[in-house]
């Protein structure tokens, strides 16, 4: 019999332990399930808090009339929603009068109250808020803490996302509005100049027009001489004017 053979007719050695049933758990973790994370955070998560900046309630609602201007402008024909829709809208009306214009401006709320709060379910906060970000009106990051295991270790717990607005410049395919024109210098503020009396008559197109112009003020020396002088001229030519009731 050969090496070999007598290698495989050898009996197979049953019950082994895997490796990592030999090694001592380590502090903390010696309780996990199997095939979950010590600590399950997204990977993107930071420790560093946030500096919020608050806004007045009076930008907010520019930020908000942009939003909406911004939706109706990306609106297709035959499309009930545009670039942002109406679960966006609510979710980003929530964020901005509910928690950016709050004078600490804190904006890290739950999805679960943003839900409460604009009357949705979460899934739908989740959509509207992947809207948002990809048209870059907001942005978020994700948070984390770290605390002390029930063992020992440190663990880590994740947080709500802190939410930060975009100006409007960036906001992607947004368009800025045209500003109306500026009224012509030496203007404002000025009312609206009214012809006198000449001024009228002159723009008559008939005679009679011309004369009841200019006889229109009886304080205007120059318009009465000139009223006589049209009636005198058209008398000569055979047409008689009426004259001015009093």
């Amino acid at each position: 019999m050969s090496i070999a053979q007598a290698l495989l007719n050898q009996p197979r050695v049953t019950g082994m332990k895997p490796f990592r049933d030999l090694m001592p758990a380590l502090p903390g973790l010696g309780d996990l399930p199997r095939g979950r994370a010590p600590s399950p955070v997204w990977r993107d998560s930071t420790t560093d808090r946030p500096r919020f900046r608050p806004i007045t309630k009076k930008d907010a609602g520019k930020v908000y009339q942009e939003a909406q201007r911004f939706e109706r402008a990306t609106r297709q024909a035959g499309k009930q929603e545009g670039a942002l829709g109406r679960s966006a809208l609510a979710v980003l009306h929530v964020l901005l009068f509910d928690f950016l214009s709050d004078p600490r401006g804190h904006c890290d709320p739950p999805k679960e109250t943003l839900a409460t709060r604009a009357c949705m379910s979460i899934s739908t906060v989740a959509r509207a808020l992947v809207k948002l970000k990809a048209v870059r009106v907001l942005d978020w990051s994700r948070q984390c803490i770290a605390e002390a295991g029930e063992l020992g270790g440190v663990v880590w717990r994740q947080l709500a996302n802190a939410y930060r607005l975009s100006p409007v410049s960036q906001w992607l395919g947004h368009r800025p509005r045209t500003p109306a024109p500026s009224p012509a210098a030496g203007t404002w503020g000025q009312p609206a100049r009214v012809l006198d009396v000449i001024e009228e008559a002159a723009a008559a197109t008939s005679p009679r027009e011309c004369v009841t112009a200019l006889e229109l003020d009886p304080h205007n020396d120059l318009a009465a001489a000139l009223a006589r002088l049209s009636r005198s001229i058209q008398a000569r030519n055979g047409e008689v004017l009426p004259e001015r009731s009093l």
